[in-house]
């Protein structure tokens, strides 16, 4: 009996530490106050291409630990450096810091979230649930198909709103 709840234990605590953390401010790996620089870093076997559709929206894709993400940045006007913006992943190793994750449901959210300033928008077969965090001015946005979480994005839209605004030539 002992060995099965070691076993129990062991499997649990080994799948927990595989998951990828996601808060307002960390998506796994990846921090929404880093450079395009840092993130390349984290994938240091893999050459950094980019889709340049827009220029002043690049995107990548990248693998770290298995999990997918897709990372858009934004160009920044002054430095002309690549800033976050955005970061996405349908990975079922992802995990918010209150325990929401792809699967879970809109009864989950709404559980978890209430107390929150949140918005709930969409038709039924794409809707999305959106968290602010109002600190860190960023949101925790979970993508909605038949009422289940199949997609989750951190998003940090008031650095590139800043760099519109303030930008001066």
């Amino acid at each position: 009996m002992i060995t099965k709840i070691l076993i129990v234990v062991t499997i649990l605590i080994g799948n927990f530490s595989l998951a990828q953390r996601v808060s307002t401010a960390n998506f796994g790996p990846v921090n929404y106050k880093m450079t395009d620089q840092q993130i390349y870093s984290l994938n240091p076997d893999k050459l950094a291409v980019f889709d340049v559709n827009n220029p002043d929206m690049p995107e990548q894709d990248i693998n770290i630990n298995g999990v997918n993400y897709h990372v858009v940045y934004y160009k920044n006007l002054y430095s002309k450096k690549n800033e976050f913006f955005s970061v996405e992943s349908e990975g079922k190793e992802l995990i918010t810091l209150s325990g929401i994750k792809i699967g879970s449901s809109l009864d989950d959210l709404w559980k978890v979230y209430k107390n929150n300033s949140i918005s709930y928008l969409g038709t039924d077969d794409n809707r999305y649930f959106t968290f602010y965090d109002l600190e860190n001015e960023t949101e925790l946005i979970f993508y909605l198909k038949n009422n289940k979480v199949w997609k989750i994005k951190l998003s940090y839209e008031k650095g590139y709103l800043n760099n519109n605004i303030y930008y001066q030539n």
